[in-house]
C-alpha cells in the first residue's frame, strides 16, 4: 500500500510519515532494505577477499548512506543495536532486523532508552565528541571549540564605560536646613538664590531654537540655576553632562526631592523640574554629537525613569492649587463691595488724607492714630485704584529705597525684586530698579 501512494499518487514516504499506514507498513519495507544491503555488503566481501588496498586487512562493509542526523548506538549486552534510518528498527549486529520486529519511533526522536550514542554526527561529518577518546580530550577539544563564542558573549554582556567622567556630587546646606513657613496660606518667594557662574549660553540656544517665547526661556534658565545651587559640584571637563549622569547612577534626584524645599505644591520645585527635562533633552543632542552612547542613554533613562514621574505629580498638584484658588477667589468675589461703594470709600480717603496732610504740616512725627488711618486710606487707595503689586514686593522694598524714588519726583514706586523684573528682565539688561 505503501509504495502503492507512492508510484500511482505521487506521495512521497516522508509526507506520509506519522500515518498508521507508514507505521504498519515501515517494518516491511526496512526489512526488505535491510536484506539488500546484507546481500550488497557479502558479495562485496567474497569479491574483495583478502583485500585489495596493500594494506591486507579486509575492507570495511558498507553499511549504506544514512541521514546526517541518524545517532547509531549499541548495545553490547544484548548483541543487538539500534540503525537509524527512516525510523528506530532493531537489528542484530550484522544490521539484520531481528524477528519478531520492535519499531522504536520515527528518527526525528531520541534514541531508545540504553543505546547511548558513541558518536554524534554534524552536516560537516566531523565529531565533536569522537568516539573512543576520552573525558579529559573531550572535554578540552569541546573548550577550544567554544572558545571564540565565550569571548564574543563576554564581550557583549559587559557593561560599557560611560564617556565622560562622573563628578562627586552632594547636597548643598539649603536642601537640608530649610523649612516650610509657619503661614502656610500666605504666598512665599522662593529662597533658593539664582545666581550662578556657570555657562548655559547653549542650552539658552537651544530652547530659542525650541520656539519658547523669551519669558519662558528665561524662567527655564532662572529654575536651571536654581538646581545648580541646590548641589556641591566637583568641576571638571563636561561637567554638565557629567552630573546629570552622576545624579541617575547615585539616586540623587530622589533625595532632592524628599527635602521640604523641593516639594511639588512650590511652583519654584516643578518649573525646576520642566527646566531639567529641557536640559536632558538638549544634552542628548549634544551626545550625539560626539557619538557618547552610554551618556545619551543615561540621560534618557533620567527623563523616562524619573523626570517624567515628578511631571506627571507637579502636574496633579498643580492641579488641586488651580481649584483650590479658584474656590478661593470666587468667595473673595462674593464680599466684592459694590463699585459705588468702592468710589465713595475712596474719595472719603483721599480727603481724609489730604486733611491729614495739611493739618499736620510742620510736624516732626504723626501720633499712632495718624499714622494708622494715613496707611489705612493709602492701603486702600492702591489696591482699589491703581496696581498695587504682590506682598513679597512690599516687604522686600526698603524705606531708603522708597525716599529715593520719591525724592527723584517718581509718581510710582519700581521694586527691585519684583517677580516681572526677575522673570523677563534676567540677564538681559532690563530695569535695575
Amino acid at each position: 500500500m505503501l509504495y502503492h501512494w507512492k508510484n500511482h499518487h505521487n506521495r512521497t514516504l516522508k509526507e506520509l510519515n506519522g500515518t498508521y499506514l507508514h507505521t504498519m507498513g515501515m517494518p516491511d519495507i526496512l526489512q526488505t532494505q535491510a536484506k539488500y544491503r546484507a546481500r550488497k555488503a557479502k558479495g562485496k566481501a567474497r569479491s574483495n577477499a583478502g583485500g585489495n588496498d596493500g594494506s591486507g586487512k579486509p575492507p570495511i562493509a558498507d553499511k549504506g548512506e544514512k541521514n546526517d542526523n541518524d545517532v547509531e548506538g549499541t548495545d553490547a549486552q544484548s548483541g543487538f543495536q539500534w540503525v537509524a534510518t527512516k525510523c528506530w528498527v532493531k537489528c542484530n549486529m550484522n544490521e539484520e532486523p531481528i524477528s519478531p520486529y520492535v519499531y522504536g519511533g520515527p528518527c526525528d526522536r531520541v534514541p531508545k532508552p540504553g543505546s547511548a550514542p558513541q558518536s554524534l554526527h554534524v552536516n560537516t561529518g566531523t565529531d565533536i565528541v569522537p568516539a573512543g577518546s576520552s573525558v579529559a580530550a573531550s572535554s578540552s577539544a569541546l573548550a577550544a571549540l567554544l572558545e571564540p563564542v565565550l569571548d564574543r558573549i563576554k564581550v557583549l554582556t559587559e557593561p560599557k564605560q560611560i564617556e565622560v567622567k562622573l563628578p562627586k556630587v552632594a547636597l548643598a546646606q539649603i536642601v537640608t536646613e530649610w523649612t516650610p513657613p509657619v503661614v502656610e496660606h500666605k504666598r512665599h518667594r522662593c529662597p533658593i538664590p539664582h545666581n550662578s557662574s556657570r555657562d548655559f549660553n547653549l542650552f539658552m540656544k537651544y530652547l530659542q531654537g525650541e520656539g519658547l517665547k523669551p519669558e519662558t526661556i528665561n524662567i527655564n534658565m532662572l529654575n536651571l540655576k536654581r538646581f545648580f545651587n541646590l548641589l556641591v559640584v566637583e568641576e571638571g571637563p563636561h561637567v554638565v553632562i557629567g552630573t546629570m549622569c552622576a545624579i541617575y547612577y547615585n539616586d540623587l534626584m530622589a533625595k532632592i526631592m524628599e527635602a521640604p524645599l523641593m516639594h511639588l505644591k512650590y511652583t519654584w520645585s516643578r518649573n525646576i523640574v520642566t527646566a531639567l527635562d529641557h536640559l536632558c533633552n538638549h544634552l542628548k543632542i549634544e551626545c550625539n554629537k560626539k557619538r557618547w552612547n552610554e551618556a545619551h542613554t543615561t540621560l534618557q533613562q533620567l527623563v523616562d525613569e524619573v523626570l517624567s514621574v515628578y511631571n506627571k505629580q507637579g502636574l496633579k498638584c498643580r492641579t488641586e492649587a488651580d481649584s483650590k484658588k479658584k474656590r478661593l477667589d470666587a468667595s473673595r468675589l462674593q464680599n466684592f463691595p459694590a463699585l459705588k461703594t468702592i468710589k465713595a470709600a475712596l474719595q472719603d480717603a483721599m480727603i481724609g488724607l489730604g486733611v491729614l496732610s495739611k493739618r499736620s504740616s510742620g510736624q516732626a512725627r504723626l501720633d499712632f492714630s495718624e499714622r494708622l488711618n494715613s496707611t489705612t486710606a493709602m492701603v486702600g487707595i492702591l489696591y482699589y485704584n491703581s496696581f498695587a503689586g504682590r506682598s513679597g514686593e512690599w516687604e522686600t522694598m526698603t524705606h531708603e529705597h522708597v525716599l529715593t524714588q520719591l525724592s527723584a519726583g517718581a509718581d510710582h514706586l519700581l521694586c527691585n525684586e519684583h517677580k516681572v523684573h526677575v522673570f523677563l528682565f534676567q540677564g538681559q539688561g532690563g530695569p535695575q530698579g
